[in-house]
């Protein structure tokens, strides 16, 4: 599925703010791309992600290094997937595919 939606840079997400960062900018390419489908998800995960940061700035989380790598790394997932997505790769997850 080609697109003209640019890759994320898997490297450059290392914390909360790089993975906002990357949603947003994809909340507003998406639209014009032809993976218009991911835009809902897109913006629920931004959503959350927003609220799993907040908690963690007010200090919800007894581990708060632990929850923000374990959202880095969920995040590193997703990107990579939306990246497999853009460029046509078919080595996709399973669960990617629905």
């Amino acid at each position: 599925m080609r697109t003209n939606l640019a890759h994320v840079n898997i490297r450059q997400i290392k914390s909360f703010k790089t993975i906002l960062s990357s949603l947003k900018k994809l909340n507003s390419t998406i639209p014009k791309s032809n993976i218009s489908q991911f835009l809902v998800f897109n913006k629920a995960y931004y959503i959350v992600t927003c609220a799993i940061n907040q908690a963690t700035e007010d200090g919800y989380f007894n581990n708060p290094v632990f929850i923000e790598k374990f959202t880095v790394s969920f995040a590193k997932h997703y990107f990579t997937a939306i990246n497999n997505t853009v460029s046509d790769n078919h080595k996709l997850p399973i669960a990617w595919f629905v």
